[in-house]
């Protein structure tokens, strides 16, 4: 019985191997030049950032208009800070 697991050359998988290594590399996702949103976040439009200074201006917290907007807190606490 020299067929056990670990024993031995197996021939048939490593051409099996073989003849599937292609078809893996063309299946297998490619690397982008960077991932998409994690380098640097998407710019607020000037009409999206003037909404916001005047959501803010008008007593609405900072929280809410970062919900309202589908932004995270400290964007909409930089374009308050930012002059314009």
């Amino acid at each position: 019985m020299s067929g056990g697991k670990g024993q031995g050359a197996r021939p048939e998988l490593d051409k099996a191997l073989e003849r599937l290594a292609p078809t893996l590399k063309r299946l297998t996702p490619r690397k982008a030049g960077s991932p998409v949103g994690v380098d640097e976040p998407m710019a607020l439009l000037n009409g999206k950032r003037n909404a916001i200074r005047a959501a803010l201006a008008a007593g609405v917290k900072p929280t809410q208009v970062a919900k309202h907007f589908g932004l995270s807190l400290a964007q909409v606490r930089k374009v308050a800070s930012d002059p314009g």
